[in-house]
């Protein structure tokens, strides 16, 4: 579609080349020119009238122009069949249903017709006139715009004109109708022999993905040179000196200058400050979620998901929570006792019974002799045994040596120093050091970003940079031995002789004796007493029983149920559901809708995707477009070298196109690479887009993230979410990035932030987010936008130009 659309834009600037040669004389040149302008001033007249009633106009339910399908479906007039009344004012058919010329109303201009034959009788517009290079080829219709004789054709109905009035082949082109949203309105106007064409092509609903930025609620700060449209529904607020605004900027409440910002060194194109508001809240999610073709999550869960080229894998988790959950405990507890009677079976003595039995008694003992082998001593024996022991017999003198060194004498001796020559020189050195430098100086590119904070000057940044300075510095040009002498001790080493008293020692064998006693086996005669035992019968008197029932009273104790209520919290961390993996079709697009949150989002797309999720996004990583040979969009999206331009990859052949629509904030992480790279437009519809480790405050402002900013902004459902996902090792955390480069809009109600500065000292310094920013206008998301992306029912005059300039009709 992006290529029929060229081809009209093509076309239309081509025919305004276009001019047929002067025939005329010299003398007529003068007239000539006033009579092309002439007619170009009525052509545009007319085709102003015809845009104050598109702008005007309402929208049906289908979010269809009233004025443009009243007018391409003839209900003013034109060519167009089924619908056109024969009692058409400006035009008439004859009996065979052709289009003649009927005399037109008075006060209407009509380019199309000449003065003479307006007051004349009817004549018919046949192939032969010589204005028969106005008709359209066979099969193409126009329409009028109500109370204008400005025709509308469809955007490929008129590329067919186009290719007629240039002479061309005519061929049929997009035959799938996928520039239904385009149209053409043409105006002409007529001086004399001369006749100016001028047409404008008009998309009929305008994407929200045409906004590069824009903002429903808070001020919209924003610096560099952002290309695509940049809107406010408050105010708009422009950063740092130099901003380059090509496109249209518009703002409700105004504009205003921060930061170094004025109106003298802000080129603004086209701007409007007092703009009509836009609604953002008409996003209707439940038909979002209705038109999921490729993808529908699971209600109430939680997401991540990753691109791999024209795979999409998700992965669904249930959400982390915490449940209070109702416990109880019951008990008995000891109450005291009372005594009751009851019939038990027992056994009762009635009586006794004599019974003989058997027991042994002792009547006696007797003496028994018994014998045992026993080791008696019978005496000792002395034995002899020698040892060696050692004695001092006296002592000797004996002499010993030691060494000394002892002093001679003197001696000179000669030694050499090496002392260095000193010279002085001049020398120019490098180092390296960190500096403050406008960030403008940096990174002059086309981009922009958003900004918040507070802001004096331009923005100062901290980068290593090297630089060359002057030393004058003492060196050693060379060495001297410079001699000097020393007297030196002379030694010599003796050995001194001394007397030492020893013990003399001898060794002798001594005879010692010792005692041994002598053992031998005996028998020997021992004596004990054995009792005798005898059996006697005896007899005893046994009580006799008989179970009987009784009456008894027994103790029992009484007792109570306690029971204990509490309610516990339980936190239920996520846990992984499924995991799914979708292949995109080529050329084709699709929506997939999310019904929880989206963790994770990153990765490289190769393919025409919109991600509708219910509540928030949380950007980790890059998301970069790519084709099928792994060829990214944009050159140098992640370089860490400033100096490499972010630019469009000639090598690049893929259609990619990402939105991200969320009901909830579509936030960029701490995760993200220090050098990240984001395509795709994202559109938070309740919430806003930027960078996380903020809050938004009730204006729609942000603070930075706090317990107490939190506790002051978050709703309880908020706080609980917060506390849950934070129980995962998730939190809101600040960050400091090197760069951000991407391609795409951002769409938000509250404000956008992706550089938070502050102001210290009178120079303006990048706290959080990143430190610079390179934006460039995907204008596929203009002609292309993703699949079923949000429309804003207005209205976009997209190109505005002559289209043909005829003299003397020829």
């Amino acid at each position: 579609m992006l290529l029929i659309v060229l081809v009209i834009a093509s076309a239309i600037a081509g025919l305004a080349a276009i001019s047929s040669g002067r025939v005329v004389h010299e003398t007529r040149t003068q007239r000539v020119l006033e009579e092309e302008t002439r007619a170009f001033n009525r052509a545009y007249a007319q085709l102003h009238m015809a845009m104050n009633v598109i702008n005007t106009s309402a929208y049906n339910a289908d979010n269809k122009n009233v004025a443009l399908q009243n007018a391409i479906n003839g209900v003013y007039g034109g060519t167009v069949t089924g619908v056109k009344e024969k009692t058409d004012p400006l035009y008439a058919y004859d009996d065979e249903g052709k289009l003649v010329r009927a005399e037109k109303p008075a006060g209407i201009q009509s380019g199309y017709v000449a003065e003479g034959d307006a007051k004349q009788k009817t004549v018919t517009l046949d192939k032969g006139s010589d204005e028969s290079w106005l008709d359209d080829p066979e099969g193409v219709e126009f329409g009028l715009l109500e109370g204008t004789n400005v025709r509308a054709y469809r955007a490929r109905d008129y590329i067919r004109r186009l290719q007629k009035l240039n002479g061309k082949n005519v061929t049929n082109v997009d035959p799938g109708g996928l520039t239904d949203a385009f149209y053409v309105i043409e105006a002409a106007g007529r001086s004399g022999d001369t006749v100016r064409l001028v047409s404008a092509l008009i998309r009929e609903s305008e994407p929200f993905s045409s906004f590069v930025f824009f903002q429903n609620r808070g001020t919209l700060g924003v610096s560099g040179s952002p290309r695509g449209l940049v809107h406010s529904n408050q105010t708009l607020a422009f950063y740092f000196a130099n901003g380059d605004y090509q496109d249209p900027v518009s703002a409700v409440n105004g504009f205003k200058y921060e930061a170094g910002a004025t109106t003298e060194n802000t080129n603004i194109v086209e701007g409007n400050d007092a703009a009509a508001p836009i609604e953002l809240e008409q996003v209707d999610f439940e038909d979002l979620k209705g038109k999921a073709d490729v993808f529908e999550g699971q209600p109430g869960l939680d997401a991540e998901i990753f691109f791999e080229g024209d795979k999409v894998k998700i992965k669904e988790w249930s959400k982390p929570r915490f449940e209070m959950i109702e416990r109880s405990n019951s008990y008995q507890q000891y109450a005291g006792f009372h005594y009751e009677t009851r019939i038990v079976e027992k056994p009762v003595q009635v009586g006794t019974e004599t019974v003989e039995y058997d027991e042994d008694v002792v009547t006696g003992y007797e003496t028994e002799t018994y014998t045992v082998t026993e080791q008696v001593q019978t005496g000792t024996d002395q034995e002899t045994y020698t040892v060696r022991k050692k004695f001092k017999i006296g002592t000797e003198t004996v002499t010993k040596y030691r060494t000394e060194q002892r002093q001679t004498g003197t001696q000179t001796k000669t030694l050499y120093n090496q002392e260095p020559i000193m010279e002085t020189r001049t020398v120019t050195k490098t180092r390296t050091v960190k500096k403050l430098v406008p960030l403008s100086e940096i990174d002059p590119s086309a981009g922009g970003g958003t900004v918040g904070g507070s802001g004096a000057t331009d923005i100062m940044v901290e980068v290593w940079v090297e630089e060359q300075y002057t030393v004058t510095e003492d060196y050693v040009a060379g060495y001297r031995s410079v001699p000097y002498t020393v007297e030196e001790p002379v030694y010599e080493t003796v050995q001194v002789p001394y007397e030492k008293t020893q013990n003399i020692y001898e060794w002798r064998d001594v005879e010692q004796t010792r005692n041994v006693p002598i053992y031998e086996e005996r028998e020997v005669e021992r004596t004990r007493e054995v009792p005798i035992v005898e059996t006697v019968t005896k007899t005893r008197e046994e009580p006799v029983y008989e179970v009987q029932p009784v009456e008894e009273e027994y103790k029992v104790n009484d007792y109570e149920t306690i029971t204990e209520n509490w309610v516990e919290e339980v936190y239920i961390k996520p846990e992984l559901i499924e995991t799914t993996e979708i292949t995109l079709q080529s050329g084709s697009g699709g929506t997939m809708y999310i019904d929880g949150r989206i963790n994770k989002l990153q990765g490289k797309l190769d393919g025409r995707l919109t991600i509708v999720a219910n509540e928030q996004v949380r950007v980790t990583g890059n998301i970069q477009y790519v084709d099928s040979n792994g060829n990214t969009a944009m050159s140098n999206g992640t370089a860490s070298d400033y100096t490499k331009k972010y630019e469009r990859n000639s090598s690049y052949t893929g259609n990619s196109t990402l939105g991200v629509i969320s009901r909830d904030d579509i936030l960029l992480t701490s995760s993200i690479p220090s050098y990240a790279e984001v395509n795709g437009t994202l559109m938070s519809v309740g919430g806003r887009v930027g960078i996380d480790g903020f809050v938004t405050k009730d204006t729609g402002d942000l603070t930075k993230s706090s317990t107490k900013n939190r506790e002051r902004y978050y709703t309880a459902e908020q706080l609980e979410a917060y506390r849950a996902y934070q129980k995962t090792g998730w939190k809101e955390k600040k960050f400091k990035k090197n760069a951000l480069r991407r391609i795409g809009g951002v769409i938000s109600n509250n404000r956008i932030l992706e550089t938070w500065i502050r102001t210290k000292k009178g120079i303006s310094e990048v706290q959080h987010g990143f430190v610079s920013g390179n934006m460039q206008f995907d204008i596929n998301l203009l002609f292309n936008p993703p699949p079923n992306f949000v429309e804003v029912p207005r209205p976009v005059l997209t190109y505005f130009v002559p289209i043909m300039l005829v003299r003397d009709n020829n």
